[in-house]
């Protein structure tokens, strides 16, 4: 479970926002693998980051948006969504987007 990026991310930012650094089995939010994860709640919603595999670069940014997005008009909504930040610098911008609520995508 050796992700030494999300501690440096955690370490960068947690005295700004309130975030959690823990590990996925820990969250006990269904997930399969047992890795690293850097969580966050704003006004946007929650997000969990974290990396599938450790030799890669890619993280996953995945959310649970506060409001649905209205896909359609037959009331089909959209409560969650995902991205990969290919460094650890784009998750850090994404992190304080998301923290800030300024995030461009949501």
């Amino acid at each position: 479970m050796e992700n030494q990026d999300l501690d440096i991310i955690y370490a960068q930012l947690k005295d700004k926002y309130a975030l959690l650094l823990t590990n996925t089995f820990a969250l006990d939010d269904g997930y399969s693998i047992d890795v690293k994860v850097l969580c966050g709640k704003s006004k946007l919603g929650r997000f969990h980051l974290y990396k599938e595999c450790p030799d890669d670069n890619q993280f996953v940014f995945s959310v649970e948006l506060a409001s649905p997005k209205k896909m359609t008009s037959h009331s089909a909504c959209e409560k969650y969504t995902h991205w990969h930040p290919q460094s650890a610098e784009l998750a850090v911008k994404d992190v304080i987007a998301f923290m800030e609520g300024t995030h461009k995508w949501l």
